[in-house]
C-alpha cells in the first residue's frame, strides 16, 4: 500500500475573524490532514496561539458536519491521545494510528469514492495576518467512506452545585468511543445505558488507569473512554438504547462542554 503527502487546494479566504473553507479533492482515501498555521511574518503558530486563534473546526461530509468542535477542545483531545502539537502544524486525525489491528486503523480512513463533497472549515480569531494551508497524508486508493470517528460537542449548563442527570446527549450518531467533559467543577461521574451502569468510579483512579495504556488525561477534563485498550471492538453501542444518561456531580454553577466521540457510518452502502 502506497502513501503520499499532498497539498490541498487553497481555502476560499484566510484572514482575521474569517471562516476558511477547504474543498478537499475526492478520489483518494485520507488518513490525516494537517493545518499549517502561521501568524505575522511567517511565524509558526505555537500551541497557545492555535488554541486562541483556531476558534472552531468543522469537517463536513456531503454538507453535514461530522466534526464540529472548538479548537481548544480538539487540541486537548489530541494531547489526551498522546499526540505532540508542533509549532505551526495541527493534525486533523481521521485514522487512529494507535488502533491495535490493521482493520481498526485502515477502516476509519476517510474514503471519498461515494462522496459528493468533503470540506474542512476553520473559524479564525482576530490574529493579525494569519496564513493557513492544508496538507494531507493519503492513500491513492478509491474507497467508499466507511466507519469514521465523529467529533461533536455539546454543552450542559448547571445553575448551582449538586448532582445533575444529563439525558440529552445524542444516541443516533453511532457507538460511543469516548466522552471528554471540560470542567474543573466535576467531582464525580456516572454513566448508564438503559439503567445499566457502565461507569461509576473514582475519577482520580480512572485517570491513573488510563495512563497505563498511553493516555494523557488533561487538566480540568474528565474522560470516559470505553476504548482505552486501543480496541474499537470495545465501543458502546447506542443505536437501540432508549436511555443514555450521564450523571455529573458539580462543585458549583457553570458550563460543561462535552466532546462526544462516536464510531459511525454516515453513508449507507448501496445494495
Amino acid at each position: 500500500m502506497k502513501h503520499f503527502f499532498r497539498t490541498m487546494p487553497q481555502a476560499n479566504v484566510v484572514g482575521a475573524s474569517a471562516t476558511s473553507i477547504f474543498q478537499v479533492p475526492l478520489g483518494p482515501s485520507y488518513r490525516t490532514m494537517y493545518l499549517r498555521h502561521t501568524t505575522g511574518a511567517a511565524v509558526d503558530a505555537t500551541e497557545a496561539t492555535m488554541i486562541s486563534n483556531i476558534l472552531r473546526i468543522r469537517v463536513r461530509i456531503n454538507g453535514i458536519a461530522r466534526w464540529d468542535i472548538s479548537g481548544a477542545n480538539y487540541i486537548s483531545l489530541l494531547k489526551y491521545y498522546g499526540y505532540t502539537i508542533d509549532d505551526g502544524v495541527l493534525p486533523l486525525v481521521f485514522s487512529r494510528k494507535y488502533a491495535r489491528t490493521i482493520p481498526g486503523e485502515e477502516n476509519t480512513m476517510f474514503g471519498t469514492k461515494n462522496l459528493e463533497t468533503l470540506t474542512v472549515e476553520v473559524d479564525l480569531g482576530a490574529s493579525l495576518t494569519p496564513t493557513l494551508d492544508l496538507q494531507a497524508d493519503y492513500t491513492p486508493e478509491s474507497r467508499d467512506l466507511g466507519p469514521i470517528i465523529q467529533l461533536l460537542e455539546n454543552t450542559y449548563t448547571a445553575s448551582a452545585a449538586g448532582q445533575f442527570e444529563i439525558s440529552s446527549l445524542p444516541k443516533s450518531n453511532g457507538s460511543l468511543v469516548g466522552l471528554h467533559m471540560h470542567s474543573s467543577l466535576i467531582t464525580a461521574a456516572e454513566m448508564l445505558l438503559d439503567n445499566v451502569q457502565h461507569f461509576d468510579a473514582d475519577l482520580l483512579t480512572v485517570r491513573s488507569a488510563y495512563k497505563e495504556t498511553g493516555r494523557v488525561p488533561q487538566t480540568n477534563v474528565q474522560h470516559i473512554e470505553p476504548t482505552y485498550l486501543d480496541r474499537f471492538d470495545d465501543v458502546l453501542a447506542l443505536q437501540n438504547v432508549q436511555d443514555f444518561r450521564l450523571k455529573l456531580t458539580l462543585s458549583g454553577a457553570g458550563s460543561v462542554p462535552i466532546v462526544q466521540e462516536t464510531l459511525f457510518v454516515p453513508i449507507a452502502n448501496a445494495a
